[in-house]
């Protein structure tokens, strides 16, 4: 499921995206490939600064984005890989964050963390962003970055 908005923002011109991946690694590759071929054939703006958010249900670093329980990486990876060097994208908390390790999801029993929610946002986009943290989040498993 995904919500895309393009905006005027302060009149520059915006393409939100809001996402919420499935979990299984096939159903991921199809979800994404779906995002993909919309980012470049239905975005109106020619010159436009692009902000994608949400619960990506995989992750992009086994060693940052883990804690505990295997740590593989789903195959579904390389085509969002792909759109962040396509849109010129980065991920905003861990370019912030470079070594820390914070998680956006737990499991108890046993315990296990995973960095599975995002802020990807164009790296011409660095300087405007005053803060990127991960917080604690009412009525959900998951912590919000903010």
């Amino acid at each position: 499921m995904y919500i895309l908005l393009e905006a005027l923002i302060q009149d520059s011109p915006f393409v939100l995206l809001n996402i919420y991946a499935p979990n299984k690694s096939t159903k991921q590759c199809d979800f994404f490939n779906k995002i993909a071929k919309e980012l470049k054939s239905s975005l109106t703006f020619s010159d436009f600064s692009l902000v994608v958010g949400g619960d990506f249900n995989m992750f992009f670093d086994q060693d940052l984005d883990g804690s505990r329980g295997v740590k593989k990486m789903k195959e579904s990876v390389k085509i969002p890989d792909d759109i962040c060097l396509e849109q010129d994208l980065i991920d905003i908390w861990h370019v912030r964050n470079p070594t820390e390790k914070r998680f956006t999801w737990r499991q108890k029993i046993p315990i296990i963390q995973r960095n599975l929610d995002f802020w990807l946002v164009n790296d011409g986009l660095q300087d405007d962003i005053v803060s990127a943290d991960i917080t604690p989040s009412t009525k959900s498993d998951h912590s919000a970055i903010r």
